[in-house]
């Protein structure tokens, strides 16, 4: 299973736990990697719960709300890209 979330983040799963992996850029010139994405785990988690929990609490912190409507927002907005790219997985794998 693997979940692109955003632009900043895939969902994989192993046997015991979901796998939060930051996608990144390799950005070093000499490497033979230069300039693919790449990802690296950054959460490991039980439940989906707990692992949407921790993607829009990383994304409230990254972001630059500075009112309760515009956070309200933020939190409604990545919780539902959360849930569209876990049904489009869901409807893929049928």
């Amino acid at each position: 299973m693997e979940v692109k979330v955003s632009d900043k983040y895939v969902i994989t799963k192993d046997k015991y736990q979901f796998i939060v992996r930051e996608l990144y850029t390799v950005a070093d010139k000499s490497s033979e990697k230069y300039g693919e994405e790449r990802s690296r785990p950054i959460g490991y988690y039980k439940t989906i719960s707990c692992l949407v929990e921790f993607l829009i609490r990383q994304e409230v912190a990254e972001s630059s709300c500075n009112n309760f409507k515009d956070l309200e927002k933020l939190i409604k907005s990545f919780g539902k890209k959360c849930e569209d790219a876990f049904i489009v997985t869901l409807e893929n794998s049928k």
